[in-house]
């Protein structure tokens, strides 16, 4: 077989192509070696072996191998060396491979088994190869004359590069088996020597090379240490000779071999060989660390350090740091702290990374490296030693470019904290330590002065041990050091530090990204509960609030109360809307309960707080209420307390929203701004009066049946305040609400819901101007106009300043207020210019007012222009929070037709909501399309009906919502009202209210149909025809006269009837359809002979007989099955030949003539309904006159066709035939 496709192969971009050509071609060469030496063992015997002299003789080698190695093996080394030098980085790697050895940890798709038979080198495969005659080929191969440059010089360094490394790695340096039938070693200390000194020479010649050929060095020094060669010690000399040969030269290369031999060859006189330079032999030593530090940063060891780092780096920087770096990491790993006289890893990074490379003055290229080999630390050291390693320069250049993303290196600083965060990890304990180490240095704010969630994500990694540890050392920091003195330095400072430890245990609390439990979230709502609302005298130790065993050495500030008082609200908000695991469906807003997988009880977090803060107002010798209680409160807290009690755990979704809103009227009653005591009483009130009947839904609607209409329903109060909640500013109040309601909204009723709906009706924020007042204004205006008429200059001059706000709207109070300043100016004018009116007379052109007077009524102008613009601000104000209440309110009616979605108030509801949808301004469109929202996802994809439905209320909602569509002009509300109809159309036909649902679509359709400018949307009678035909059926005959010529107000609405004929027929059946074809056919015909006899401009345009055609299509092809003879369809549709003729004549017009879609479609049209005496008369003459002969196949016409249907039709009645 030969091996040519072989080695194109081994140029493949793809990895698992080329080693699997490698594979190949090994197999292959060494097949064939075995059968050279099986034939041509008398000739390899008989050839002349190199002397022991001659070792270095190519000619001597040359013709030993000429006679023990094949052609193909000779030709093999051949190609693969001169392959080295292609420009191909692919070809190179591929020839490089399979010149030395295939690796097992790379992937490809042989079996294990194949890949380890062939884990081997090549060139050791072939016993007569030898090193003398591949360096040999490798130079040949790679010859550099004075013509060769640019990309060439390249590819011919890295050939000559990547062939010596070849003979390294494939061990034919140190082999110690003679080739067979000769004595002669193949390996010899004169030819490492050369491959040593190709190796030094390549990394002088390019500084883009020097790194690369070191790493060859590295690798030819480490197996020389493995090799049993007779010249080791030599070779090791010599090594040592040519390369420490100048002790004050140290380049990152050479103190990188310097710490390898020193692992490999201990026995050397390493103290003789470093110095001076490394004192004891010990590079790694403390004393020696800013030598190193040098070296690694390429800077001579006499040069001025801080300069070099400020220089900029050479134009060959690459981004990965030197080999060196990993040298002296794993020398330090590797040393495990067996010399006490060497530094540590983190003395290492002090002064070799945090002080050279993140200096204040040092490049963004270097501070890019001290990323990097901070990255690989990582990884390499144990977690618990990371904290050792966040240095003070690291932390400020870290910090500096992740807190912004116009920083040079955030990308490489967001990479250090995604390897902090997936190292801690694999070792949860250490996590606890390095957030610690992270906020020590930064006072505790690493996250707000990086702008980055980094401590967040750590403590998300953690266990709740762990996060128990670190809410312990919050409290600690809060609670502070007992021997402070009390002095306001130390006050301040502690204030600060507990304001802090407050804003942290809340954010560690909400936070979605860390694991919660009731272990430290219990600690969490102690602290907050204790410190907001009481004040503590000394500890109890006996307590069992864990919180109270802590000593108070200095009490809270009035700030640290408040906040704790604020971080217990929003503590609580965040658990309202925590769910356990695995209870209620996805999107379900469940009572709060305990988020962590650990809970052991389904206890709601604002009963354990109320749990909580009864133990606390029993404790009076240890705590004390901050607020002062008066007896109306601690009467209301008892009352609340008692009916607590009272309701039972049942598992009752009213009553857990009852419970729940009683404790949260009780938690804020222990705070001084409480001023809800009204509220308070009658909620009790409410929820004692539903308790005590033991209500359920329909106990309450049966007790409201008889109770007395003045006293005031208890759901309804409820409801009442809970919609009170919502204009509050605090977003615990208005969480405390929606979850109540979403408990509750089960047992609203009609009152209640007339209520909630009351809140979205349309109101105007604009303040109301009374009658009187109005006609004053007017009249004053007028007499100001007449007054103070201004000439035809100015006003023409001032029409266009004032055109932009003609349009607007006048504020009354405005006007008022403008007229009444100037009657006040004129007032004063006339007094004071009475008594020189007749000298004044005749005199025009005089001022009325002199300067003075000027200047005060332009104040006085000036000061109610910007009173004014405040007011119209202030009613802006006033409008968007009207809107962002309703949004509230709207939130409460989603919830409400979630939770119950077969309640018969929900077409009450569409009412409201649609009349939103449809009356909202600009200002409101966040609001509309909420609404948009629920009727689209909510309510019109309900699949459940209403039980009992009165259909009489809801036909008049029906007749309602299609006279909204028939007054909007919004396109966008189509959707909606569509959905909306589809709801209440679904629920009256379920319970048989067909006749309702006709009497309501049929006054639409006529509306649609006959009135000129109605603007009813015709997709709401296009669901109704597609989606419930049984109703549709019964329009069937009012729908078939607007299909009629003259039917409908306009063509284009004649083409809507036959689409809505065509919707109603694709859910019939066969009988229904055939039942249907007559009369819609008569219509039909004379549609097309109206059209095809008019010439007036009330002719329908080509597309809209297009369209009028494909639907027809469409019907015609519904109407029988897909089995049916031709002949069914021609005589139900065409019976006496009307319709074709009619279709015919359409043909001859000139709108099918120059429009190809419509001609195809007639086309098709007539080939389905047409027989062959109808239309035969007139296609044939025209035929005749072309002298062309009519072509009839099954009774059809069909060269009359030249649409591409015809040559369809022809192949179909083939295969019928």
């Amino acid at each position: 077989m030969s091996t040519l496709p072989l080695y194109w192969k081994l140029s493949s971009p793809a990895g698992e192509e080329r080693l699997s050509a490698s594979i190949d071609l090994i197999s292959s060469i060494e097949r064939f070696q075995i059968d050279h030496t099986a034939i041509s063992s008398n000739s390899v015997s008989d050839a002349v072996a190199p002397t022991n002299s001659a070792t270095n003789s190519t000619e001597g080698w040359a013709t030993y191998i000429n006679a023990a190695t094949s052609e193909d093996v000779k030709y093999a080394l051949r190609r693969l060396t001169r392959g080295l030098a292609s420009p191909n980085e692919s070809s190179r790697l591929g020839f490089a491979v399979a010149l030395t050895e295939v690796r097992l940890n790379i992937s490809y798709s042989r079996t294990k088994e194949l890949i380890s038979s062939w884990n081997r080198q090549l060139l050791e495969r072939i016993p007569t190869v030898t090193a003398v005659q591949v360096i040999f080929l490798v130079k040949e191969a790679s010859e550099i004359t004075s013509s060769v440059r640019g990309q060439l010089l390249r590819d011919m360094l890295f050939a000559r590069l990547f062939g010596l490394n070849c003979i390294v790695e494939a061990g034919l340096l140190f082999k110690t088996d003679p080739p067979p039938n000769t004595s002669t070693p193949p390996a010899t200390i004169q030819t490492f020597q050369t491959v040593f000194t190709d190796f030094i020479s390549l990394g002088q010649q390019k500084t883009w090379l020097r790194e690369p050929a070191w790493w060859s060095v590295m690798t030819l020094l480490k197996e020389l240490a493995k090799s049993e060669v007779l010249w080791k010690n030599e070779a090791v000399d010599g090594v040592v000779s040519l390369i420490f040969s100048d002790p004050r030269e140290w380049s990152a290369e050479k103190l990188a071999v310097a710490i390898q031999m020193q692992h490999d060859f201990p026995t050397l006189d390493w103290h003789k060989v470093l110095s001076p330079t490394f004192e004891d032999g010990q590079i790694l030593a403390l004393s020696s660390l800013p030598i190193v530090a040098t070296a690694l940063h390429d800077m001579p060891l006499d040069g001025n350090d801080e300069e070099g780092l400020k220089t900029t780096v050479r134009a060959d920087w690459k981004p990965q740091p030197h080999f060196a770096w990993d040298i002296v990491i794993t020398e330090y790993l590797r040393q495990d702290g067996t010399k006490a006289e060497n530094s540590t890893i983190h003395d290492f990074f002090r002064v070799a990374v945090d002080e050279s490379l993140f200096g204040p003055n040092t490049t963004p290229e270097r501070r890019f490296w001290g990323f990097e080999i901070f990255r690989k630390l990582v990884v390499l050291i144990p977690v618990t030693d990371l904290p050792r390693i966040l240095t003070k320069n690291f932390m400020r250049t870290w910090m500096g470019h992740l807190s912004s993303k116009d920083k040079t290196l955030h990308k490489a600083a967001r990479q250090v904290a995604e390897d902090i965060k997936e190292t801690v990890e694999k070792d949860q304990e250490a996590g606890f330590s390095l957030v610690m180490a992270l906020l020590g240095g930064t006072d505790g704010q690493f996250d707000r002065i990086t702008n980055s969630k980094t401590v967040e994500s750590i403590l998300g990694t953690m266990d709740a041990a762990g996060i128990k540890a670190y809410v312990d050392h919050l409290v600690l920091q809060a609670y502070g050091d007992h021997t402070s003195d009390n002095s306001s330095v130390k006050d301040g400072a502690l204030n600060s530090k507990r304001l802090w430890a407050i804003e942290q245990l809340s954010a560690t609390l909400r936070s979605t990204v860390i694991p919660q439990s009731d272990t430290w979230i219990s600690i969490v709502l102690q602290f907050f509960l204790l410190h907001g609302f009481f004040t503590v005298k000394k500890k109890n130790s006996r307590s069992t609030i864990e919180i109270l065993h802590r000593p108070l050495h200095v009490p809270f500030s009035e700030a640290a109360h408040a906040a704790c008082r604020q971080q217990i609200y929003a503590c609580l908000t965040h658990l309202y809307t925590t769910s356990a695991p695995g209870k209620g469906r996805p999107g379900e807003t469940l009572t709060p309960i305990a988020s962590s997988t650990t809970t052991s009880d389904a206890v709601p977090w604002i009963s354990k707080t109320i749990d909580l803060l009864t133990v606390l107002e029993q404790d009076r010798k240890h705590i004390s209420l901050l607020c002062e209680e008066s007896a109306d409160i601690v009467s209301l807290r008892k009352r609340s307390r008692v009916v607590i009690k009272s309701i039972p755990d049942d598992g009752d979704r009213v009553r857990k929203g009852l419970k729940v809103l009683l404790q949260s009227f009780l938690l804020q009653s222990c705070d001084e701004s409480f001023n809800a005591v009204d509220s308070f009483e009658e909620i009790i009130e409410a929820v004692a009066n539903l308790e005590s009947t033991k209500s359920s839904v329909q106990q309450t609607k049966n007790r409201a049946e008889v109770e007395d209409d003045d006293e005031p329903n208890p759901i309804d109060v409820i409801i009442d305040s809970l919609i009170g909640d919502l204009e509050k500013g605090s977003s615990y109040e208005r969480e405390t609400a929606n979850v109540v309601f979403d408990l509750i909204c089960g047992a609203l009723q009609s009152s209640t819901m007339d209520l909630l709906l009351t809140q979205l009706t349309p109101r105007n924020p604009l303040p109301e101007v009374e009658e009187d007042e109005t006609s004053d204004i007017e009249l004053n205006d007028r007499e100001v106009k007449k007054d103070d008429s201004p000439d035809s200059s100015s006003s023409e001059s001032s029409s266009e300043d004032e055109s932009d706000d003609s349009d607007e709207e006048v504020d009354p109070e405005l006007r008022k207020r403008i007229a009444l300043a100037l009657q006040v100016a004129d007032a004063h004018e006339n007094g004071n210019g009475a008594v020189n009116q007749d000298e004044s007379a005749g005199s025009d052109d005089e001022p009325t007012m002199d300067d003075d007077q000027m200047i005060a009524l332009d104040d006085k102008l000036a000061e109610i222009f910007r009173s004014a613009r405040g007011t119209k601000n202030e009613l802006k104000g006033a409008q968007r929070q009207a809107t962002i209440f309703k949004t509230r309110v709207v939130d409460f009616v989603e919830t409400y037709t979630k939770r119950n979605p077969t309640s018969d108030q929900i077409p009450r509801i569409l009412k409201c909501l649609l009349d939103i949808a449809t009356r909202s301004s600009s200002d409101e469109e966040q609001l509309k399309q909420k609404v948009f929202k629920i009727i689209r996802s909510g309510i019109g994809q309900i699949k459940e009906f209403i039980p009992n439905l009165d259909k009489s209320a809801v036909s008049i909602a029906l007749k309602d919502i299609h006279a909204m569509a028939s007054q909007t002009q919004n396109p966008d509300v189509t959707p909606v009202l569509v959905a909306s109809c589809h709801y209440l159309v679904r629920n009256l036909l379920h319970s048989n209210a067909d006749q309702l649902v006709s009497d309501v679509y049929l006054s639409s359709l006529d509306e649609a149909f006959t009135k000129k400018r109605s603007t009813f949307p015709v997709k709401v009678l296009e669901d109704l025809f597609r989606n419930h035909p049984r109703c549709g059926w019964l329009l069937r005959g009012r729908l078939i006269d607007f299909c009629r010529p003259g039917g409908a107000i306009s063509t284009r609405r004649q083409v809507q009837a036959v689409g809505l004929i065509k919707e109603l027929l694709q859910g019939s059946t066969f009988e229904q359809i055939n039942d249907l074809v007559p009369t819609f056919a008569l219509a039909v015909t004379q549609l097309y002979e109206g059209q095809a006899g008019s010439t007036s401009s009330s002719s329908m345009t080509t597309p809209e007989l297009r369209e009028v055609s494909q639907s027809l299509l469409t019907i015609v092809k519904k109407s029988a099955p897909m089995d049916a003879p031709v002949t069914t369809t021609q005589a139900l549709w065409n019976p006496e030949g009307t319709l074709g003729y009619a279709i015919a004549k359409v043909q001859d017009m000139s709108q099918a003539k120059n429009s190809a879609p419509l001609k195809r479609t007639l086309t098709a049209l007539q080939l389905l309904i047409s027989a062959t005496d109808v239309a035969s008369d007139k296609k044939s003459s025209r035929k005749r006159k072309k002298g062309e002969d009519s072509s009839v196949a099954n009774g059809v016409d069909t060269a009359v066709v030249e649409a591409p249907g015809v040559k369809e039709t022809k192949k179909r009645k083939k295969v019928e035939s």
